[in-house]
């Protein structure tokens, strides 16, 4: 995810989306992610939903949605297993954000 200012702390962190899923709805939150190195841990910022973002972010991930695309394409071409343990190692990466 892009790097960026937060609006909330004024820290740079990555813009993050969390996605869930309830009563067969999908949907998505955004939050800022900061790696604090005295701590070695990860710190959060809550957005909300994209509506509620600010427009500097918004067009920073429409630029960054072609990069998206073309990474899914390459990740098609990794087998089940190689699929797998790619987004285990992405999602040890993102701290988990998934209840």
């Amino acid at each position: 995810m892009p790097r960026v200012k937060c609006v909330k702390c004024g820290r740079i962190g990555n813009l993050t989306i969390k996605k869930t899923k309830s009563h067969g709805v999908n949907y998505e939150y955004y939050y800022i992610q900061h790696y604090i190195k005295e701590t070695n841990k990860i710190e959060w910022c809550y957005l909300g939903n994209y509506e509620s973002l600010p427009v500097e972010y918004k067009e920073t991930l429409q630029k960054t949605s072609i990069h998206k695309n073309y990474t899914q394409n390459n990740n098609s071409n990794l087998t089940s297993n190689e699929q797998t343990n790619h987004k285990t190692r992405l999602g040890h990466k993102l701290g988990r954000l998934v209840s």
